[in-house]
């Protein structure tokens, strides 16, 4: 809701006139809106939403009933107990005042406010859920802390978009009254998820073993108290190691938002081999962001997004709430929107602020995606060291021996899907029908081009994307075999081949 405090930077006639107006229960105070006395009901209804597009993210121009705040032909006045009432977020003294016909959008300006003295509220605007509103009189002095019934008698004169200003104002509106009432109810939100019921508070740590001088050794991470929505859930994994390409990876992309965001659109790829874990870097950067950030409040709209399911995160009261289509359109031209993707969305493109997409390199869209302000950063693939710390997390009936998973690690490569989701046979079987598809020419060219690996070709069983400067991973990536195991077999394959070429080919005759 708001209360609008109208002061006149000049008499009708002349150039424009300026309405100061602050949001009921917001402490960032009044703000300045400027019209011309040419100007519509429906430009003041267009100049209150821009000068406040965040506050009223959900709702649209033409959603704000506009009412006279006068009664006896009376201003309100901007000191008086009522509009401060508002101005902390009381709504009670205003609820009585929706009975009355709202401005209209088509009416002037000047045909309504023809008397606006500073220092009064001549406005008030409404957001109805299903609501009328204001249109008499009314001094600041007859309203008290209990006089709802004399709100009410005002809420059943609310102005109309197609009201003229000049037919609405046109008694004297002496200093220290308040001429206009503007309430802006809060918009329905979707289904609530406090932050506690999906991210921890903190990163925890767990001895797995010992080093080679008897040294604890340790791992970092977190457990998930439940999940937002992810292209591939996984329950069975709750716990998030803390890897090093994590760490680093969020701390460049939150670099990269605050040099964009207000500022321009950026759009960001954190990518990799499926099957990497690009879901758990999503998570990790989810967690960092909305636990991390928490204290600063920052000026910044979080979003998780995964398809066509979006969720915004408010750090004062710490929730997160499902977006209706509409409210993520109004999200899409904010200029201040951090949004987290996990794998793809229903609106990938199109957005002001800055979008971090976690997914595979040929997602749809993704040619488009990273035009203009962009970044990639590619994920590297799990050492040997890092599996063992994530293999200690798992529960006991997924966990594997330390020497079965170096032993997956030399056959499959650094992947963890290949390691700890897929029986072993099965994925003998996948790494064997890859090696089949190539051959050594093949993987030269391929490696030369430096292409992002695909599941389509297989290549993603045979090859991995390796950053250039291991360091940021913010970098260019050229292409290399995912072990020596399966370098071998292409190699012994080639071997076989040129052999098989050799014998067919006709003998010299000396």
């Amino acid at each position: 809701m708001f209360d609008c405090k109208l002061r006149p930077v000049q008499r009708l006639g002349m150039a424009e006139l300026t309405l100061f107006c602050s949001i009921v229960g917001a402490e960032e105070g009044a703000f300045r809106v400027v019209v011309k006395p040419s100007d519509l009901v429906g430009d003041l209804q267009t100049e209150i939403k821009k000068a406040k597009a965040n506050a009223l993210i959900a709702i649209g121009a033409k959603d704000l009933q506009l009412f006279l705040a006068k009664k006896d032909g009376e201003w309100l006045r901007s000191s008086s107990d009522e509009v401060k009432a508002l101005e902390k977020g009381e709504t009670r003294l205003i609820e009585s005042l929706l009975d009355e016909t709202p401005l209209a959008p088509v009416d002037r300006i000047a045909s309504i406010f023809t008397d606006a003295d500073a220092d009064r509220v001549h406005v008030l605007a409404v957001v109805p859920e299903t609501t009328p509103m204001l249109g008499k009189r009314l001094h600041g002095d007859e309203l008290s802390a209990g006089d709802s019934a004399q709100i009410q008698d005002l809420l059943a004169q609310a102005m109309k978009p197609t009201t003229i200003l000049r037919d609405a104002f046109a008694a004297d509106r002496p200093s220290g009254t308040i001429h206009v009432l503007v309430v802006a109810p809060t918009p329905t939100r979707g289904k609530r998820i406090h932050v506690d019921e999906w991210f921890p508070r903190e990163v925890q740590t767990h001895t797995w073993g010992v080093d080679e001088d008897d040294q604890p050794k340790m791992a970092y991470y977190f457990e998930m108290a439940g999940f937002p929505p992810l292209l591939q859930p996984m329950p069975q994994h709750r716990k998030v190691l803390e890897r090093y390409s994590y760490l680093e990876i969020s701390f460049s992309l939150m670099e990269k938002t605050k040099q964009c965001l207000g500022k321009c659109s950026a759009n960001l790829v954190v990518t990799g081999n499926p099957g990497i874990g690009k879901s758990l870097c999503y998570l990790y950067c989810a967690f960092r962001f909305a636990r991390g950030l928490e204290e600063n409040q920052p000026e910044l709209t979080l979003v998780l997004n995964c398809g066509d399911e979006y969720h915004q995160y408010c750090f004062k009261e710490q929730i997160f709430w499902k977006l209706t289509p509409e409210e993520v359109a109004l999200l899409q031209r904010n200029p201040r929107v951090l949004r987290l993707i996990d794998g793809e969305s229903s609106r990938l493109i199109g957005w002001q602020g800055v979008s971090i997409l976690f997914g595979l390199p040929d997602v749809r869209d993704c040619n488009r995606f990273t035009k203009g302000r962009s970044w990639t950063y590619i994920m590297p693939t799990w050492e040997s060291e890092e599996l063992l710390e994530f293999n200690s997390l798992l529960q006991s009936d997924l966990r594997l021996s330390e020497d079965e998973v170096e032993q997956r690690s030399r056959l499959f490569g650094g992947i963890p899907q290949a390691i700890f989701c897929v029986e072993r046979s099965e994925m003998e079987k996948e790494t064997a029908r890859a090696i089949e598809s190539w051959d050594a020419v093949k993987a030269t060219r391929f490696m030369e081009a430096k292409q992002p690996v695909q599941e389509g070709d297989w290549s993603h069983r045979i090859f991995q994307m390796i950053p250039d400067n291991p360091g940021t991973f913010a970098t260019s990536f050229h292409v290399d075999f995912l072990c020596f195991n399966i370098s071998l077999s292409v190699a012994r394959k080639c071997d076989a081949l040129t052999r098989l070429a050799f014998g067919l080919r006709p003998r010299p005759s000396y």
